[in-house]
């Protein structure tokens, strides 16, 4: 059994403008999350109504899915409180709330839009957080949900990225390896 209060507490040493500072300092990441948020923004619908992305640490691909969607409320949640103090200075315009994602503080059918950007391989128990999201989102809304690829050459990257240097702090972080089939089978 994983223990939740123990990965809560490696979620919050992320530092809240890792991938700002990434994007800014370091090559390999400038290149990696680059092309990945080019990527991930072109799959976010415009999408005027309440959006909400889930663990969206220090608030910078919520920003740029909100500027995407267009949405008229912009909600975003995360375990780490630091994260969600940080988000909250960097952009005050968007509501913020200390959350996981298996118990979301928001009514039934609120959400038109709901984003969860490789998140749910850090979570024990991802089915609950699915059910959560559903229980959220508006009947005809959208959903978003990225997981990473794990093929071997992302393994042996991983590898050594969450061992030497800044990704560190996602060491023991993925907690279920999730693939694609399985993503669809759950929803």
């Amino acid at each position: 059994m994983i223990d939740s209060e123990k990965l809560d507490k490696k979620h919050s040493e992320v530092p809240p403008d890792y991938y700002e500072t990434g994007l800014k300092n370091n090559f390999w990441q400038r290149i990696w999350h680059t092309k990945r948020i080019d990527e991930i923004i072109k799959i976010i619908p415009e999408n005027k109504g309440k959006y909400l992305d889930i663990g969206c640490n220090g608030g910078l691909l919520m920003k740029k899915g909100a500027d995407k969607c267009g949405g008229r409320e912009v909600w975003g949640i995360d375990v780490s409180e630091k994260s969600i103090k940080y988000a909250q200075e960097k952009y005050p315009n968007f509501h913020f709330k200390v959350s996981d994602a298996i118990k979301l503080p928001f009514e039934d059918n609120y959400f038109d839009l709901i984003t969860c950007f490789e998140v749910l391989e850090h979570i024990p128990e991802p089915e609950k957080a699915i059910q959560e999201m559903r229980r959220c989102l508006k009947i005809g809304g959208e959903l978003v949900i990225l997981i990473p690829t794990e093929s071997i050459f992302f393994k042996i990257i991983w590898y050594f990225w969450t061992r030497l240097g800044r990704g560190r702090v996602w060491h023991e972080t993925h907690v279920n390896k999730i693939k694609s089939s399985e993503l669809e089978n759950i929803l």
